[in-house]
């Protein structure tokens, strides 16, 4: 399965904070080749073979790669850092002259556009391979403008002065002699630095430096987690509480016998309609203004204005005590309390009204609301009332269940998963499918914790030959995958083999050289071999086409190898299962 670009860069991260940035030893595959990094030399990078994460990775190299040399160019040192174009173009990622179509822009480096693989240094989405066209021998023509360039390759670009100019790779790039097409090229001399040299004291003090801001930003994001871990806690703890007084409140509810509340209930309100019928403000005002008519003097209308004044404001004080013994009837049961509370706290009716209410004797409707609570006692299961309570006492005194839960819940993390570096602002997370920005690269970089005033050239070179040294993971080829014991590595001297069985064992094997385009029509001297191939073999950096017609033509199926040969039984891979014992006409190219 292909490795995604957030898997691999997420593993090369965790490379270099655990080898302290090269300055430790990794143990890399048994067999892989390192391309660069600690005890290789000047190379290539990228390029076929390696899988599309691992072209994302090649310019998270780069970042790094043009940053040494921006760091040597300002120290005084030689370098291939130029000020003026890299402002220009790589700095905001534009191309000098632009990109040719179905290609597009990477920090300076013209890439093919997606489903337009790259042959030969073009873009091309026709599946049928070509032998190495001409021009590739020999690139850098005389040219007139960048198009007739480009033509050959997408990184070739039309240079030089007025009098003659030529094709050239674009900056930071050269030609790969064997791949025949325009690479990054890291012109950093790691191969005289490897696993067992000792580090610099300008590399030691640069670890030191990033350790140091690790563990200050380690400490930060963990106090925060405490923090929301505290308050995460703090919630759920008040949820499950409320939680289990709400349940309290529901069995108790279901304790009280419904008939008998009821008839408490009918008696309290039979009272309480009397007394709001005899508080009649209306009847009582006919009555003021009848007497305060018949009045002959000003003392008779006083006492008229008194006594209504005194009946408003019994009237509205009743009523007010009225709505609270209504509120809690309503409320009956009342809230789940715990044992101890219900004890040092009776519940008691009588102390929601006064024996007064502003000079009024309210003493009737007290009588009638004490003697409610007495009665309704009698309709609550005793036996049931204790039982809610005694749950809600194991629960807050930690005998129950979900308090021994919330417990475990809001015991503190002992480890974190800390995120060490943030990426662009656009997302949380670089996408998949795009390249890392220049200070997304540089974030889990060595180089930016360079310190030192007047750093030594080789002292610079060493830190990046370390920094880079766990992205060899990216270019990392596994082992040739052959159908059987019996199937033979594929010669250095062809393209690509084909056999008539699946194990390579019996039947049939023809060699398909480099260049070859065979066809197996009637009566010709391949006729044999017609409808009748089930595996092929191709040699690393070889590409093998057939095609179900016999003049190149019909159905097709293409099988390239990259850093190693590639074997492939037709009938038994979903995507060749159709050309299977099918193939009436086949090519072969090799790059290089």
């Amino acid at each position: 399965m292909a490795t995604s670009f957030l898997s691999l860069r997420r593993t090369i991260r965790n490379s270099n904070r655990n080898t302290d940035y090269g300055t430790k030893k990794y143990q890399y595959s048994k067999g892989s080749k390192k391309l660069l990094g600690l005890g290789v030399g000047a190379g290539f990078i990228g390029g076929a073979g390696y899988g599309y994460a691992a072209s994302l990775v090649t310019y998270s190299i780069f970042h790094r790669y043009l940053y040494l040399q921006k760091m040597l160019h300002n120290n005084g040192y030689n370098s291939s850092w130029d000020e003026q174009y890299h402002t220009k173009y790589y700095d905001k990622n534009n191309c000098q002259e632009g990109c040719p179509p179905n290609s597009h822009c990477e920090w300076g480096i013209c890439e093919c556009d997606r489903n337009y693989p790259k042959h030969w240094g073009r873009c091309s989405k026709s599946s049928k391979t070509e032998v190495t066209p001409d021009n590739h021998q020999d690139p850098f023509k005389q040219c007139s403008q960048s198009l007739e360039c480009s033509q050959i390759d997408i990184n070739l670009v039309c240079l030089g002065g007025r009098i003659q100019k030529v094709c050239q790779c674009r900056k930071d790039m050269a030609w790969n002699s064997v791949l025949l097409e325009c690479q990054l090229f890291l012109n950093a001399q790691c191969q005289i630095i490897d696993e067992h040299t000792p580090p610099s004291l300008l590399v030691t003090s640069a670890v030191e430096h990033a350790k140091k801001d690790e563990k200050e930003h380690y400490d930060k994001e963990v106090a925060k987690m405490k923090k929301k871990h505290r308050i995460y806690c703090k919630e759920i703890t008040n949820n499950m509480t409320l939680q289990a007084h709400a349940n309290c409140n529901k069995q108790r509810e279901r304790c009280v016998k419904k008939d008998c509340l009821s008839k408490e209930n009918s008696k309290l309100d039979d009272y309480i309609k009397e007394l709001e019928e005899d508080m009649n403000v209306e009847d009582f005002e006919k009555g003021w203004a009848k007497d305060k008519e018949s009045c002959e003097d000003e003392a008779c209308k006083q006492r008229a204005d008194w006594k209504l004044e005194a009946f408003t404001s019994r009237t509205k004080c009743q009523r007010q005590k009225i709505e609270k013994v209504k509120e809690k009837v309503s409320q009956y049961p009342g809230l789940c309390k715990s044992l101890i509370y219900v004890n040092s706290m009776q519940y008691v009716m009588a102390t929601m009204v006064t024996n007064d209410c502003d000079g009024y004797d309210t003493q009737m409707l007290t009588t009638k609301a004490a003697d409610w609570q007495k009665n309704v006692k009698q309709c609550m299961n005793s036996l049931c009332e204790f039982r809610a309570k005694v749950n809600l006492e194991n629960f807050i005194y930690d005998q129950q269940d979900g308090r021994r839960e919330l417990k475990r819940l809001c015991r503190e993390p002992t480890s974190f998963h800390v995120e060490y570096y943030k990426d662009s602002a656009d997302t949380a997370e670089t996408a998949n499918d795009r390249t890392e920005t220049k200070n997304e690269s540089l974030a889990s970089s060595l180089l930016i914790h360079i310190k030192d005033t007047q750093p030594q050239e080789q002292d610079l070179v060493e830190a990046f030959c370390r920094d880079v040294d766990a992205f060899n993971q990216a270019f990392e080829v596994e082992s040739v995958w052959r159908p059987s014991e019996y199937c033979a590595s594929v010669p250095a001297s062809v393209c690509a083999v084909v056999y008539d069985s699946h194990d390579c064992y019996s039947g049939w094997s023809m060699n398909i050289t480099d260049g070859a385009q065979l066809s197996f029509k009637y009566f010709s001297s391949n006729w044999k071999y017609r409808n009748d191939i089930d595996t092929v073999g191709v040699r690393a950096g070889c590409t093998f086409t057939g095609y179900s017609g016999s003049s190149f033509d019909g159905k097709s199926m293409s099988i390239s190898a990259g850093l190693v040969e590639k074997w492939v039984v037709l009938g038994q891979e979903y995507q060749y299962k159709h050309m299977d014992e099918d193939i009436e006409s086949l090519q072969c190219v090799c790059r290089g």
